[in-house]
């Protein structure tokens, strides 16, 4: 038997994020071209350390390298060249063991293919997948620091742990966290933050960040993985 996760319960979280204001009514957020509610597809650009591969609805990356790495996408659909004022990413995770698993957007613009650099100047949200470090929102401007945790909340992965929904939402100055564990609950807000460190640099890019702390370490990313936003 097959399903599509967008419709064996995960749900894109439309309805939820209608409710609380970041879409619908007089906000401008629309889908945006990097979305794919059904089936995966291939990430633009990669660090040169991550083996990337899709089947159907799961983009796969096996860590070659302990560091940090990026899967992702131009939210335009293309080379990156359009630009947002703000956006909110959807995607469902899951990870083997000590891995960062968070989505975030950057600043900068993806480069095809295979980078040997991390992606720049972007700020991201989601979980470690042990106790000590929990939720986080971090920031990366050359050198990676948090701008919001909280260690009582987090998604311990194992081979049988249900997959985790993470949301990330950001627009000047404000970045929110959401979490979904498990397909059947319901989303709640874990973080919220006001740096300012791109402050007026509307948003490029979208990816799946994290982070692997030795070599051979796996991770998948699940549809629908939906991203809307609102155009400079």
């Amino acid at each position: 038997m097959s399903y599509a996760p967008s419709t064996f319960h995960a749900g894109t979280g439309e309805a939820y994020f209608t409710s609380i204001g970041i879409l619908g009514g007089s906000t401008g957020m629309k889908v945006l071209p990097c979305s794919m509610p059904t089936a995966m597809v291939a990430p633009y650009g990669y660090r040169d350390t991550i083996t990337p591969t899709v089947t159907g609805s799961v983009l796969k990356g096996v860590s070659t390298a302990a560091e940090d790495k990026h899967m992702g996408w131009n939210l335009d659909g293309g080379d990156g060249s359009t630009t947002y004022t703000k956006a909110l990413g959807v995607a469902y995770l899951c990870s083997d063991g000590d891995i960062m698993c968070h989505i975030g957007f950057s600043n900068d613009a993806i480069s095809s293919g295979a980078d040997t650099d991390y992606l720049d100047n972007h700020y991201s949200g989601g979980v470690r997948q042990y106790a000590a470090a929990g939720s986080t929102i971090w920031k990366y401007d050359g050198g990676v620091s948090s701008v919001a945790a909280d260690s009582s909340i987090y998604s311990l992965q194992t081979a049988v742990s249900p997959i985790t929904g993470i949301a990330f939402y950001v627009e000047d100055d404000v970045q929110k966290l959401y979490l979904k564990k498990g397909s059947t609950s319901q989303w709640i807000q874990v973080l919220s933050a006001t740096d300012t460190t791109f402050s007026g640099t509307p948003f490029k890019s979208f990816a799946q960040m994290y982070a692997a702390w030795s070599d051979a370490k796996t991770t998948r990313i699940v549809t629908p993985v939906m991203v809307w936003g609102v155009e400079s």
